[in-house]
C-alpha cells in the first residue's frame, strides 16, 4: 500500500506541476507516529498509528470518534484509504473537514452496509445535507474491506465520492475554513473499528 502510495503522490506532484491546479498541501502514510494527528488510549477507545495507519476503534455504542490533522484549510479535496477491521456492519466512518470544534463540522460518511451521506454538525445539532436519509450506493464496496473515500469541499459545494466516483453532494455555507480529519461512529452494537491510510489534502481551487 504503501508504495502505490508514493506512485499516487508523484502522479499528482507531476499533473500538478503541468497544470498548477491541485497542488499536494499534505500527505500522510502514517509511517512517522509525530506526525501530528491526535491520539488517545482509554478503556472504550482508541485513535493510534498502528497497523501501518492510523486505527480509531470505538466501543460505546451509537458514538462519534475522530482524529484531527492540526491544519486550517480552506478549499480542499481529501482523499483517504478507510479499511474495516471488524465489528459490526451498522457503522459509519470518513473524513473531516472545516472542523471548527466539537459541535461545529462537516462530516463525510459511508457504512459498511452501503449507505452514504453529508452532515452537518452546527452548534451541537446534526443535520443531514445531502439527502433526508442517508442514501445506499452500491459503489461501497460492503464488508470487512477497504474503500477510498474523497470529499470536496471547495466553497459552498460538498461532494463525496466513493472509490472514484461521485456518490451525493449538497450545498453550505456555515464553515468556510477549519481543520481536516478521519472519522468514525458506532451503530446500535458499538465496537467500529477502521484503519485509515494514504491521506492526501490536495487545493481545491475557487
Amino acid at each position: 500500500m504503501k508504495s502505490w502510495f508514493g506512485l499516487l503522490l508523484l502522479l499528482t506532484l507531476v499533473g500538478c506541476a503541468a497544470s498548477r491546479t491541485d497542488p499536494v498541501l499534505f500527505a500522510d502514510d502514517f509511517s512517522d507516529p509525530h506526525s501530528g494527528w491526535s491520539v488517545w488510549t482509554n478503556e472504550d477507545s482508541f485513535a493510534a498509528y498502528l497497523d501501518g495507519g492510523l486505527r480509531l476503534f470505538g466501543k460505546r455504542p451509537q458514538y462519534d470518534y475522530w482524529s484531527l490533522a492540526g491544519r486550517q484549510d480552506e478549499a480542499v479535496i481529501l482523499t483517504v484509504e478507510a479499511t474495516v477491521l471488524g465489528g459490526p456492519l451498522d457503522n459509519r466512518f470518513g473524513l473531516i473537514c472545516r472542523y471548527q470544534d466539537a459541535g461545529n463540522y462537516y462530516a463525510f460518511l459511508i457504512s459498511s452496509d452501503g449507505y452514504a451521506g453529508i452532515l452537518r454538525f452546527l452548534n451541537g445539532q446534526l443535520s443531514l445535507l445531502s439527502a433526508p436519509t442517508l442514501e445506499y450506493t452500491p459503489l461501497i464496496e460492503p464488508g470487512l474491506t477497504m474503500n477510498r473515500i474523497q470529499a470536496d469541499c471547495v466553497g459552498e459545494r460538498l461532494t463525496l465520492w466513493v472509490n472514484g466516483q461521485v456518490v451525493t453532494e449538497a450545498h453550505d455555507d456555515s464553515f468556510s475554513i477549519g481543520d481536516v480529519g478521519v472519522w468514525v461512529g458506532s451503530g446500535v452494537e458499538g465496537g467500529v473499528d477502521v484503519l485509515f491510510d494514504d491521506f492526501l489534502v490536495l487545493r481545491g481551487g475557487s
